[in-house]
């Protein structure tokens, strides 16, 4: 792919070159080369070979949405440098629960998190430390099912349920961001009224049943009693972490008064992105102390410039003069088959599953740009809007970790607890509930409030 890529007047061979490049480095990593590097020579070979120029390959440097996930990264710093996460894996384990209300509690606490923290890699790897000290409160024994069914239930619920908000996932933030290049704004209620009550709560339910699927072979009550050794760490712990603090409040606070802010922009219109930073200045701002501003360092750039390298995806292809129209034509050639309606939105959602084998994000970057005016999806009769949740939701139909850089990340972390059989055949699981039962679901709902596709 690079030699079509450095050679001059195959501007089609180069930008699919250039592409193939990208999406083999994302999905195969060869030679363990990280994702971000492979974006980072992405970005730099669009300018080497001329393919695009500084400013149209860099522009998603400074677009919102990479302010966002900065925004998302600080903010979740707030729960990993306290002890709020300890915290909340003593709340589930409370009243001695019913493995079945366990893991329903365990999806909640995922898809909770996944409403108030933006980042889906910092919720993958907050939600680790939760699950191993849940499996050691329960003495379950590693890598069983059980064991595995706790980290599986935090780490798919806080990913799958953050395309129930504007805020919940990258896929989600690429796609406004594209829509904003076309003049099409989507405020953060108008997303959760539209997605929250039916997917996230689907998803929650649906992992839930598939876990309880996975461990229906290991029947009996949960133990909660450790030995004398285990339960005298344990006071230590809750002796170490002791009572919630003053700065632990007020950053909980700071968290609500987000989420309310980003519930009502509809009707004050201050753009997501802007409550960010007001919240991210508030917590590291010196005067308060409730974060020392040199955490910040601990912001994972990389991600940032994965994102930017995406976004390039799309405008690289269209530049060129036959591979933007083929593009077009066969996103078109997909979804103009049928009547028109919510079978327009189900065939989009197919279409993008095959580009989702490379990476979640790829649909994503590759097929909302289309729904804007004037491109090759603008007369399918698809609500842009509309266009672009339903393809953001794909990722619950991920079927392999490496398809997911959080996934992948949370299993790297927790092979001790969890083993990678079972968290593929859940995302199989999960995949299957996806598509059976909430895609349509979604589809009705859209249709109940009258929406036109």
């Amino acid at each position: 792919s690079l030699v079509f890529a450095m050679t001059p007047g195959l501007e089609d061979a180069r930008a699919i070159g250039l592409c193939c490049f990208a999406i083999f480095g994302w999905s195969a990593q060869p030679g363990k080369t990280p994702i971000e590097y492979t974006s980072l020579a992405f970005l730099a070979l669009l300018t080497i070979t001329g393919a695009m120029d500084f400013a149209g390959a860099w522009r998603g440097m400074s677009s919102e949405g990479i302010w966002l996930i900065f925004c998302g990264m600080a903010m979740s710093l707030a729960l990993t440098e306290t002890s709020i996460s300890q915290r909340i894996a003593q709340v589930l384990c409370q009243r001695k629960p019913t493995w079945p209300w366990l893991l329903l509690r365990l999806n909640v606490v995922g898809g909770l998190l996944a409403l108030c923290v933006p980042s889906q890699v910092v919720r993958c790897q907050l939600v680790v430390p939760i699950a191993r000290s849940v499996v050691n409160q329960l003495a379950l024994e590693p890598l069983s099912c059980r064991s595995s069914a706790v980290l599986i239930a935090l780490a798919v619920s806080t990913n799958h349920c953050g395309a129930a908000v504007l805020t919940g996932g990258l896929p989600n933030i690429i796609a406004v961001s594209a829509l904003q290049h076309c003049s099409i704004d989507v405020t953060w209620g108008f997303w959760f009224v539209r997605m929250a009550p039916v997917y996230w709560t689907l998803s929650i339910v649906g992992n839930t049943l598939v876990l309880l699927c996975l461990t229906r072979r290991e029947p009996g009550e949960l133990s909660y009693d450790c030995d004398a050794e285990a339960s005298e760490a344990q006071a230590l712990t809750n002796q170490a972490i002791g009572p919630m603090t003053m700065s632990e409040w007020a950053i909980l606070a700071v968290f609500g008064l987000s989420m309310v802010m980003w519930a009502t922009d509809v009707l004050h219109h201050i753009h997501p992105t802007t409550i960010s930073l007001v919240a991210v200045l508030i917590l590291f701002c010196p005067a308060t102390g409730l974060i020392p501003f040199e955490k910040l360092k601990q912001v994972n750039f990389p991600v940032v410039i994965y994102t930017a390298s995406l976004e390039a995806l799309a405008p690289l292809l269209n530049a060129a003069p036959r591979a933007g129209k083929a593009l077009s034509h066969a996103a078109q050639a997909a979804v103009s088959v049928g009547p028109m309606g919510p079978w327009r939105l189900a065939a989009l959602f197919i279409a993008g599953m095959p580009l989702m084998l490379c990476n979640v994000c790829v649909p994503v970057a590759l097929l909302v740009p289309e729904l804007c005016p004037s491109r090759g999806l603008s007369d399918a009769g698809i609500d842009p809007r509309l266009g672009s949740m339903i393809v953001s939701a794909m990722p619950s139909c991920v079927l392999l970790p490496f398809q997911n850089a959080p996934f992948l990340i949370a299993l790297n972390i927790s092979r001790d607890i969890c083993l990678e059989r079972h968290f593929v055949w859940c995302l199989v699981g999960n995949a299957l509930f996806g598509f059976v039962v909430v895609l349509p679901a979604i589809l009705a709902w859209w249709s109940l409030l009258g929406l036109n596709p």
